[in-house]
């Protein structure tokens, strides 16, 4: 892992792994990363089933890195944002990674359902691609480069 200050900022090569079932919203969120300057260190999942194989390292992904963070929409195909959410954070190998809610949803059930289920962040997708460019920029300064993941922690 490369570390760089700049700033009284520590940058990361900090792992992404945006799981959403919109090929128009991936895009979106891929282009504000690349605004942020983050072109690597990105993967995908289309729906939840996909993005519990990745996050436990099974079939095709039996060779990735385990992300830093988790970006994750609510509304997929066979599993939700939710469901997905509950096995990591129950999931002694996962719990730790920081999971992100991204979705359209501003509803407070589906707010206070992925908090009780132990959501890092609730965020609601921005319609505007400045505003979302902003927010991935955001997120990558968070949660990419001051916030310090527990594998990281543990290991100092």
């Amino acid at each position: 892992m490369r570390f760089k200050t700049n700033d009284n900022m520590t940058e990361r090569n900090s792992r992404y792994l945006i799981v959403d079932d919109s090929e128009s919203h991936l895009e979106l969120i891929k282009f504000g990363f690349k605004k942020a300057g983050v072109v690597d260190n990105l993967n995908f999942a289309s729906d939840g089933e996909e993005a519990l194989r990745f996050l436990r390292a099974e079939g095709e992904y039996a060779d990735r890195e385990l992300p830093d963070v988790v970006l994750l929409d609510l509304n997929m195909p066979k599993l939700s944002g939710l469901e997905v959410l509950d096995q990591v954070k129950n999931d002694e190998d996962l719990k730790h990674i920081p999971v992100l809610i991204l979705s359209t949803s501003a509803a407070s059930r589906d707010r206070k359902e992925a908090y009780e289920k132990r959501a890092n962040s609730y965020l609601i997708k921005p319609y505007e691609l400045k505003t979302l460019c902003d927010m991935m920029g955001d997120i990558v300064k968070y949660w990419g480069n001051w916030n310090l993941p527990a594998h990281l922690a543990e290991a100092s």
